[in-house]
């Protein structure tokens, strides 16, 4: 949980609950989202009356068509903030007018709006307006509308060389101000305008006594007495007499500094990170993009930093989320304090940065800011009162003829991050061609696999595992294989990484315990008490997700299994990195009656307890092991030990990557239980399989012994 966020979010939604405008968000179909008690009190419905109705429902019919174009043109465009007025409905049966200013949020398909209660302004008007066409016979009611009228009123002269001079102020404007009506006429309205905004206020008084335009609508900055600055809402006019000779000007003030605020907030909240304050992906790109503008007019060149902590997700889960925001937020202010001026750093989100470095003339200059980034990070940050070090792998992408735009030289960085991964962390890597190669073949295979199960190309293959003692087919591993168009059979290590990074292996892991489900049930069937079952299926530690015990539960309803016919396999470090929910997923599985064995075992640096902890039936003796048992190598000791302790746990031991007799002779000393590996078999089709047990079968019911498993 990113708790500063939170925090910014809930600030938001406080001052929009407390303020006396109307609040709401609303959906692009026109449906309510959210409204302040503001809005109830003004339209005299509750939150539920409001909430998911289409707000077009209250508005005047007149005002309809138009309110649903401005509504369908903020969707559309995206535009910034839009003014509009229109009536309301209120629940005992009158109409409000409200003035509304809104913005949309193009992503979250949300418009964001506030909106001031304009009926005494719209009846003021109104009565205005009669004034102005009878101002002999109209004069008390006029003054009586112009003192009283809820918003700031002015009237200024517009007699040559006295333009401007204020002639009369309404008590409402003298609040807004914090001056007696004297003080203030005295002042004048140009010494109470904010100075950036003066040369504009006098230009559009010039064009309304020019006639140029006949009123004008602005949004403009004042001074209090007490040197606050405030935005107002303006709208100007002359009043003319019966020959078109200016009388006066007048003035309405309405002041809309809270909506400022809020529209403040809200843009900022839309291109910055809630966490660190730094800006978003969006921001990042937009200023990318300028950055790569510049640099070419100017023929210098832009570099950009992928930054990725490494093992961030070790503090989340030790140490807990909130310490990790307080890493990432210390980060953030590491790596701000090497920017120079040009620069910008960005969070992307989660523990990726991104260092847009501006106005370069070469390379080196490049390298010297990642250096300085490394430096930066090289120093502890204190933790809960301990120092935790934190290094970073970083990509580096250099703007090129090729690559001058900004997706395309962030993905360019972040490929060239992947590879500091890959090459053991705490390092930087600069983009090059090669890697670009390897980007694209990526990119296509991950294309590719999510055409793959749709199409039909997944083949499934079963390595037989063997009893030690009898030479016996008892249990097998189903492998996943990829049949790719053009290409062939593609081998797992070239698919299933991309497959879990993507998420793909999700749905591809349902499909190969479907298929793995009908094949056992076959063979059930066909060999009775002597099929060689549970099958085991691998699984990737992302799909070890809450969901899967019931998937697993269906399937094997909807393929009449025993549960007990399947097996699952998981690493022992997938397992261990997770312990807890994974643990938690397991025994939901043992409680179904699956199969479960840990694959690897001896790379995850599992303890005891928590072995012991797992609703496990067994385990595999990672290859690298088995692999030197036949060179006389201290491995010996470490595979006795294993197999030893999982005897004492009551666990089924199985050595993996058997591949020559030595090795076969070795793990059967040694005391495991089942051996699996190309010395016994190679993984072959189901069909295949098949027919070596139909040979198996033969020989039992003939009595000339057991099948010896194939060879490569």
């Amino acid at each position: 949980m990113e708790e500063l966020a939170s925090q910014l979010v809930d600030e938001s939604k406080e001052f929009a609950r407390l303020s006396s405008d109307l609040f709401v968000v609303a959906d692009f179909d026109y449906r309510f989202r959210w409204v302040n008690p503001a809005t109830e009190t003004a339209l005299g419905y509750s939150t539920d009356e409001l909430l998911d109705q289409s707000f077009l429902e209250f508005v005047h019919p007149d005002d309809r068509e138009r309110t649903r174009g401005i509504t369908d043109g903020m969707a559309s465009s995206g535009d910034g903030v839009t003014d509009f007025e229109n009536r309301y409905r209120c629940k005992d049966g009158t109409w409000r007018w409200l003035w509304w200013s809104a913005a949309p949020d193009i992503g979250e398909r949300l418009i964001y709006a506030v909106a001031k209660d304009v009926t005494d302004r719209k009846a003021n008007e109104s009565a205005l307006e009669q004034a102005r066409t009878d101002l002999a016979q109209a004069e008390e009611r006029f003054r009586t509308a112009f003192d009283n009228a809820p918003n700031g009123m002015v009237m200024v002269s517009v007699e040559p060389g006295r333009e401007g001079k204020l002639l009369r102020v309404n008590e409402a404007l003298c609040q807004l101000f914090g001056y007696s009506a004297n003080d203030l006429i005295r002042k004048g309205i140009r010494a109470v305008t904010h100075p950036d905004d003066l040369e504009d206020d006098l230009k559009l008084l010039n064009q309304l006594l020019t006639g140029e335009i006949p009123s004008y609508e602005a949004e403009k900055r004042y001074r209090r007495a007490d040197g606050e600055t405030i935005w107002m809402m303006v709208r100007g006019s002359i009043v003319r007499d019966e020959g078109g000779k200016p009388l006066y000007g007048i003035g309405q003030l309405q002041d809309v500094s809270e909506r400022r605020e809020f529209e403040k907030q809200l843009a900022h909240q839309a291109v910055h990170d809630p966490l660190t304050g730094l800006p978003n992906r969006t921001l990042a790109l937009d200023r990318l993009g300028q950055a790569i503008a510049r640099s070419k007019r100017s023929h210098s060149t832009v570099a950009v930093l992928f930054i990725d902590l490494d093992h961030f997700k070790v503090v989340n889960d030790s140490l807990g989320h909130q310490v990790g925001d307080e890493l990432l937020v210390a980060v953030a202010s590491r790596l701000k304090g090497v920017l120079r001026s040009s620069d910008t750093v960005a969070r992307l989100g989660g523990d990726e940065y991104l260092m847009i470095c501006d106005d370069l003339q070469s390379e080196q200059d490049a390298l010297r800011m990642t250096e300085r980034v490394e430096t930066a990070l090289a120093k502890p940050i204190e933790l809960e009162g301990e120092e935790q070090g934190v290094t970073a792998s970083i990509g580096v992408a250099i703007a090129g003829d090729d690559t001058q735009t900004p997706d395309a030289l962030i993905r360019d960085a972040d490929a060239a991050m992947y590879r500091a991964k890959e090459l053991g962390r705490a390092r930087f890597e600069v983009f090059d061609q090669e890697m670009r190669g390897r980007a694209i073949e990526r990119l296509q295979t991950e294309r590719a696999l999510r055409r793959a199960l749709k199409d039909d190309e997944f083949r499934l293959h079963f390595q037989p595992i063997v009893s030690i003692e009898t030479g016996a087919i008892v249990e097998v591993e189903a492998l996943l294989r990829w049949e790719r168009p053009g290409v062939g059979l593609v081998p797992p290590n070239d698919f299933i990484p991309v497959a879990v990074e993507t998420g793909q292996i999700v749905p591809i892991g349902n499909w190969v315990v479907r298929e793995v489900c009908k094949v056992a049930s076959a063979w059930r069937r066909a060999y009775g008490e002597n099929a060689p079952l549970p099958i085991y299926v691998n699984l990737a530690p992302r799909e070890l997700t809450s969901s899967l015990p019931d998937m697993v539960s269906q399937i094997l309803l909807d393929s009449d299994v025993a549960a007990g016919d399947l097996g699952l396999e998981l690493t022992e470090s997938g397992v261990m990195g997770e312990y807890e929910p994974a643990a938690g997923i397991l025994t939901k599985l043992n409680g179904l009656g699956v199969k479960m064995r840990l694959d690897d075992f001896g790379t995850g640096y599992s303890s005891l307890s928590h072995l012991r902890g797992l609703p496990i039936d067994g385990f595999k003796i990672d290859r690298s092991f088995v692999s030197t048992l036949d060179r006389g190598t201290g491995d010996t000791a470490i595979v006795s030990t294993v197999a030893a302790m999982g005897k004492a746990l009551g666990l089924t031991v199985v050595a993996e990557g058997v591949e020559t007799s030595e090795q076969a002779e070795a793990v059967h000393m040694l005391g495991c239980d089942m051996a699996q590996g190309y010395h016994y078999a190679e993984p072959i089709t189901a069909d295949a399989l098949s027919e070596l047990l139909d040979l198996a079968a033969e020989r039992r019911r003939t009595g000339s012994g057991e099948v010896e498993p194939a060879t490569p």
